[in-house]
């Protein structure tokens, strides 16, 4: 199973950096996509764009590179919105034990929230680290017409009051519903520049691709 992590990003080379610059709307400053600086006492090797060649930065002279740290709009988006969804998730796979009648998706419901809980805190502790307010785990889930796949209060009630077989392929289709919305969350922020959310929209689209996969199995099964 996959787990997002963390690291700590250095560029490796004596630079002098500048500038933050605050986006229009937003009370956080925020890194600017490039970030200037001052090579130190050895050249800086400065990585062309793809299908070009690398820039060399002699001592003392100044460059310009792309800014591992920044970050857009749409990747503080896709991170706020997944912690609710994965709130959700956590909720319906806690309704498993006692409920499922098939010990296939009692297990599957136990990795969902193995998965999930960690990945919540990672995204809750990415925003914290750039300035911004922590997500609502709440939000959206009164409304399920705002994030996609979510399952709606009288579909979770639902959920909540069945057992056995029935539990089970009300539990496989609400999450396989819940796992596709979080793929189409993920894919409309492909190609984020932060590393640590880029790690996150690939993992969402590996992971929950393959429970998909795995819950459709289940259902063929039932």
């Amino acid at each position: 199973m996959r787990h997002w992590t963390a690291p700590l990003l250095g560029l490796g080379v004596a630079l002098t950096l500048t500038g933050c610059a605050a986006e229009a709307g937003s009370d956080v400053a925020r890194p600017d996509p490039t970030t200037t600086f001052t090579a130190g006492d050895v050249p800086v090797l400065v990585p062309g764009a793809p299908g070009e060649s690398a820039e060399v930065i002699d001592p003392g002279e100044s460059g310009s590179m792309a800014n591992p740290g920044a970050y857009g709009e749409d990747e503080v988006v896709f991170v706020s919105n997944m912690v609710p969804h994965h709130t959700q998730a956590l909720v319906m796979a806690d309704l498993a034990p006692g409920r499922a009648g098939d010990e296939r998706v009692l297990g599957l419901a136990e990795r969902i929230s193995l998965g999930q809980g960690p990945e919540i805190a990672t995204m809750q502790a990415w925003l914290s680290a750039q300035g911004l307010p922590e997500a609502d785990p709440e939000a959206g889930h009164d409304s399920h017409e705002d994030m996609r796949g979510m399952a709606t209060p009288e579909q979770l009630f639902e959920l909540e009051s069945a057992s056995g077989a029935e539990f089970d392929r009300l539990f496989l289709e609400l999450m396989t519903a819940h796992h596709e919305g979080a793929i189409d969350m993920a894919e409309q922020a492909a190609g984020a520049q932060h590393p640590i959310v880029a790690d996150m929209v690939d993992g969402t689209i590996a992971s929950q691709g393959a429970e998909i996969e795995i819950m459709q199995e289940l259902l063929a099964d039932l």
